[in-house]
């Protein structure tokens, strides 16, 4: 049932990459860039990053319009450094997709991963349907053994009670 539903399933990439656009689901990838670039502490870092998507959340304002005009006043009350972003480099560091590229974690979202993954669980699918195959087919074959005993079994139950 799941597998019907599966094939048949189709995805709209760029109705999937529009919800993403504008919210803060990257946002991670900010404070890796604060930690990575500015040399901002992790926890200042998401410090000041929740800090820019909270006035996201509440301004109504995409977190790379925010990013690019309150960095620079958030980071310095929140970690005494003034480090300005601006829109361009902003939507780059929070692009979803390459966010998601941009994660080396094995096992982690990073499409190429994924397809790594898949191909490995197909390999994995291929093998367990074999070996069920194979197991229904062993059943099969000591089902009608089964039959074949059981019913000379009530054969010589009924030859001896007609004696």
């Amino acid at each position: 049932m799941v597998t019907g539903a599966l094939s048949s399933t189709r995805f709209r990439v760029e109705a999937l990459e529009s919800q993403v656009s504008n919210d803060s689901s990257t946002a991670v990838g900010l404070a890796n860039y604060l930690v990575k670039e500015h040399g901002v502490s992790f926890r200042q870092a998401h410090t000041i990053v929740g800090e820019l998507a909270r006035m996201s959340a509440d301004s109504g304002e995409p977190l790379q319009s925010v990013a690019s005009s309150k960095l620079q006043a958030v980071s310095f009350r929140l970690a005494g450094k003034r480090i300005a972003i601006d829109r361009n480099r902003a939507n780059e560091i929070l692009d979803a997709r390459r966010f998601l590229e941009s994660i080396r974690t094995e096992g982690g979202s990073n499409p190429a991963h994924i397809a790594k993954e898949l191909k490995i669980r197909k390999v994995m699918l291929r093998s367990t349907r074999a070996a069920v195959a194979r197991r229904r087919s062993s059943l099969k074959a000591s089902e009608r053994k089964l039959f074949r005993t059981s019913s000379g079994i009530a054969r010589e139950v009924k030859t001896r009670s007609e004696r």
